[in-house]
């Protein structure tokens, strides 16, 4: 992995990556309790902005049935997000952001039917592109296996159904993990959400 040393002179935002369960929005959240001044990003908020002709979860029409138009709203709100990062960045506001790429999920179904163009999103060139003066820290959670189902069945009262295209999702994320532009991976299993926060901002020393 990538060591990362914080340059507390220049503006820096902390990307939290994993898929659904594994505690980027609690986590995200206690974070930005911690560190002043800050703001908090929480991706699918930016997703579900998309009201009339919104493709997920929230909606009766399942991402998997429109799987373009799905993809489509996840680069757009990947698109958001960097926009407000900038802008947020540009005022002196450190910034966390819960998930990237549709919380993860919006590859999923293209890498499916294309499993040999599976790859680490986004290319470390897009980040630099789009935010050039702002120092990018990937921190990827995670959860067990068996721990995750546990969660996914008490948090959601999720299928089986949606359950094991979560776990397809959490096991395409980690196949295409870059660790040459992590800073740290965590599993989340066995830490209280205090203990996570803590391991981070010791990281950004």
């Amino acid at each position: 992995m990538k060591k990362r040393k914080v340059n507390n002179k220049k503006p820096f935002a902390i990307f939290l990556r994993g898929g659904t369960g594994v505690g980027k929005t609690t986590i995200g959240k206690k974070l930005a309790e911690k560190i002043s001044p800050s703001v908090f990003i929480e991706q699918d908020i930016l997703r579900y902005m998309v009201v009339n002709g919104l493709v997920a979860s929230r909606t009766r029409l399942h991402p998997g049935d429109y799987p373009d138009e799905y993809r489509k709203q996840c680069k757009l709100a990947d698109k958001n997000t960097l926009d407000l990062v900038k802008n947020f960045t540009d005022e002196g506001f450190i910034v966390i952001v819960d998930g990237f790429n549709g919380g993860e999920s919006g590859d999923t179904f293209y890498y499916l039917k294309n499993p040999e163009k599976k790859r680490w999103y986004p290319e470390e060139g897009l980040l630099k592109q789009k935010l050039p003066n702002v120092q990018i820290i990937q921190i990827v959670l995670d959860t067990k296996k068996e721990i995750l189902i546990e969660r996914l069945k008490l948090i959601k009262k999720w299928n089986r159904i949606v359950i094991d295209f979560i776990l397809k999702q959490r096991e395409i994320f980690l196949d295409t993990l870059d660790r040459n532009q992590v800073s740290l991976v965590i599993e989340t299993s066995k830490m209280s959400p205090n203990q996570v926060c803590k391991r981070i901002l010791k990281e950004l020393r």
